[in-house]
């Protein structure tokens, strides 16, 4: 069995400048990976009956949870390596989406914390270049009370700052990537994609440390904005259904503190329902 645990030097490299690039880890798996990512995708359009050229962004909550291939990545020792490696042994599986893009993504964040360490691995499925739609990131802007990073973060949540008005314009790194790369990123690091045609396919699988007891409130509130999204549980079915005693290790603590979801999203659906005048 290969060993894909990181080298000192990839740890300290994402911590320093908030992302890493791992050229060509799924390269010989990413004709599959494409295949089974179109096959979400038809399946949730044949349901629905929508027209990807319509919205300017499609995303599918639970996406690997929702195809037994894409779910396996959990028990990938690729995926293995870099999240203990990362985030320690016992790190969370904290849920995926599945997107198409039509649009650009104005630069912001996925998290915006201090105590428990988030990071997003994203499986970009088309060939993408500077200004043509790859990732752009700044550089150690996921560091928290920091002057530099700190600044970005209230300019950016104005939405009207110098800063939103400036978007491609914005000195940062271009991620140029083709199928089979991986880019992980801290969820606090400020990244955008500009310029990049219709329909380019991504999606993401998200991990973290660990939560403490004295934290549980904390995650307990990350697995409630699930609710936006309807769903009742944490994980999808088939993820839940195909999961090893290896792959459980890495859901548990999410399954412990799930409880209050159901009730957060019948809420959310009764909101969606009420009338504008109500």
């Amino acid at each position: 069995m290969l060993d894909y645990k990181l080298s000192k030097d990839q740890i300290n490299f994402f911590h320093t400048f908030g992302f890493i690039l791992f050229k060509g880890l799924f390269l010989e798996n990413i004709a599959d990976i494409i295949n089974s990512f179109n096959e979400v995708f038809k399946l949730k359009k044949n349901k629905q009956k929508f027209n990807l050229e319509d919205v300017d962004r499609l995303c599918i909550p639970q996406f690997i949870d929702s195809h037994n291939d894409l779910a396996s990545l959990i028990d990938d020792e690729r995926i293995i390596g870099i999240g203990e490696s990362i985030l320690g042994k016992n790190f969370n599986y904290m849920g995926s989406d599945g997107n198409y893009y039509n649009s650009n993504t104005s630069w912001h964040s996925d998290g915006w914390a201090s105590n428990i360490l988030h990071i997003k691995l994203a499986f970009y499925l088309d060939h993408l270049k500077h200004d043509k739609g790859c990732l752009k990131v700044l550089p150690g802007s996921h560091y928290i009370n920091d002057k530099y990073s700190n600044g970005l973060d209230i300019s950016f949540t104005k939405k009207n700052s110098y800063l939103n008005k400036l978007g491609a314009d914005i000195p940062g790194i271009s991620i140029e990537t083709e199928p089979g790369d991986l880019i992980c990123f801290n969820h606090n690091l400020k990244h955008s994609s500009y310029g990049g045609g219709s329909k380019r396919r991504m999606f993401t699988i998200n991990l973290s440390q660990t939560y403490p007891e004295e934290n549980l409130s904390d995650l307990k509130n990350y697995i409630n904005q699930g609710a936006r999204f309807w769903i009742d549980r944490a994980y999808g079915d088939i993820m839940l259904n195909t999961a090893s005693k290896k792959r459980m290790k890495y859901l548990t603590q999410v399954l412990e503190n799930e409880g209050e979801l159901k009730s957060h999203s019948m809420l959310a659906r009764k909101k969606m329902k009420k009338p504008a005048n109500g």
